[in-house]
């Protein structure tokens, strides 16, 4: 069992509308990053702060997250129980496997070995740190032990922002820092652009915007609704332990 629930509990008293109910999502989202600040290490690299040795064991310990990501969508499908809306989260895990091109984390290997040098089998032969298995441990046992939606809401909404209209995309901001601030060439950074184009070109319905569409048709009681509301913390507080400790590795303090 996860030893990291969720701090919030959320009473609505009656199911929202739809698109009332979306919009609560991202206001959940953006009250719990503003008040648990887990961004303070992309913070660093997006201003062109880290060295690039600190860059590059960031770049390693993110591989033990998103090497688990087609496992932690593979649970969600799963758990859901709804034919029709399975066909949806299937085309996101098709997505993430790449076909005709290299898998999402084939992506990221290829980043770090053409950005840093650094081979999958180093990757794999890294040891992780304790605060990164536990976030890992905890996106895989919410996505495999509670419910379909709530796995959407804790993975995709409050662990990858998935459909978040605020703001421009994280990985595209990402991308435009490593590249312009730490001089990584394009072609090193293919696993962002691709992810920002399936974001925001003709297969967004397949990949960012799934999760709250789904959110939409489904999640349609009070009780469900609360639960998914709270599962969006649970998101972000495991993005917070993995990357504060990630954060406290590198610089100690």
């Amino acid at each position: 069992m996860s030893t990291l629930s969720p701090v919030v509990q959320i009473h609505l008293g009656k199911p929202l509308p739809p698109e009332a109910f979306l919009d609560r999502v991202y206001d959940e989202l953006h009250r719990a990053e503003k008040e648990l600040n887990p961004g303070r290490l992309a913070g660093l690299l997006l201003e062109g702060k880290l060295t690039w040795e600190q860059l590059k064991q960031y770049a390693i310990h993110m591989w033990w997250l998103i090497n688990e990501i087609q496992k932690t969508h593979g649970y969600i499908y799963q758990n859901c129980p709804i034919e029709a809306a399975r066909k949806e989260l299937i085309k996101n895990i098709i997505v993430e496997e790449g076909p005709p091109g290299p898998t999402h984390p084939e992506l990221y290997v290829e980043y770090c070995e053409k950005a840093f040098g650094v081979s999958r089998q180093e990757l794999e032969s890294t040891r992780p740190l304790a605060t990164t298995v536990a976030a890992r441990n905890h996106f895989l046992w919410v996505a495999l032990t509670k419910s379909w939606l709530e796995g959407i809401a804790a993975v995709i909404i409050g662990g990858e922002k998935g459909g978040d209209k605020s703001r421009d995309n994280p990985l595209y901001t990402m991308s435009n820092a490593l590249h312009d601030r730490y001089g990584i060439p394009w072609d090193a950074l293919r696993f962002f652009t691709v992810h920002v184009e399936l974001e925001q070109g003709e297969k967004a319905e397949e990949h960012g915007e799934i999760g709250p569409h789904l959110l939409m048709q489904y999640a349609t009681t009070a009780d469900i609704q609360e639960k998914v509301l709270a599962a969006v913390w649970d998101g972000v507080i495991v993005h917070k332990v993995f990357f504060d400790g990630v954060y406290h590795h590198l610089l100690g303090h």
